[in-house]
């Protein structure tokens, strides 16, 4: 074999290379993505042993049975409806519709125990009505709450019809506090449709 016939060989081995080293990256960056948030499109979900408990702001109501998606908790603080949808979802093939109290925000919340100090994180979801907000439970080293933060806000659109809207928001956690919690929020006398929440940096 003459060096002419290997050449073409080599460069094509270092494309190849290359286009892993791309994809590989590729690959990362959308996991660390969907690290951030825990089922951030609703698919998982989980069966209920009883409907959530009462608390004096009000109770959940759930349309469709005793199911509601994995990694988020329905705050007892700020109850609502919540009924799971299939189809004309905006990522996979459910999502959540999700109705507050007419004088009540309804919120859904998981931990965010990734994020970190001195980095910024962007955080998106799809909707569908509303308005709908992201917010942050801030808590301190002890575990007491010290602010309810709003970082984004959707205005709202036409109601179970039309295209899906993007919200995005930028948050980034203050030295003061230890923990947060990543909330989704309809404010009160609000429905949206909610799907697709996703964080990164």
């Amino acid at each position: 074999m003459t060096d002419s016939e290997s050449t073409p060989r080599k460069s094509q081995v270092g494309f190849v290379l290359l286009c892993v080293v791309c994809m590989c990256g590729w690959a990362m960056g959308a996991d660390a993505s969907s690290a951030l948030v825990a089922n951030g499109s609703f698919e998982a979900l989980k069966r209920l042993q009883a409907p959530p408990k009462p608390s004096v702001k009000g109770r959940w109501v759930l349309k469709g049975g005793l199911r509601a998606p994995v990694g988020w908790t329905l705050s007892s603080a700020f109850p609502g409806q919540l009924e799971i949808m299939e189809g004309d979802a905006a990522d996979g093939r459910r999502f959540l519709r999700v109705t507050a109290q007419p004088r009540r925000a309804a919120h859904l919340f998981q931990p965010w125990p990734g994020v970190r100090h001195g980095l910024t994180y962007e955080v998106s979801l799809r909707y569908r009505g509303g308005p709908v907000e992201l917010k942050i439970y801030e808590y301190d080293g002890k575990g007491r709450l010290k602010a309810d933060r709003p970082f984004a806000r959707g205005e709202a659109t036409p109601v179970r019809s039309g295209a899906w809207s993007t919200l995005k928001g930028v948050y980034r956690m203050p030295r003061s506090i230890a923990k947060t919690c990543l909330v989704v929020a309809i404010p009160a006398g609000g429905e949206a449709d909610v799907d697709n929440v996703r964080a990164g940096r």
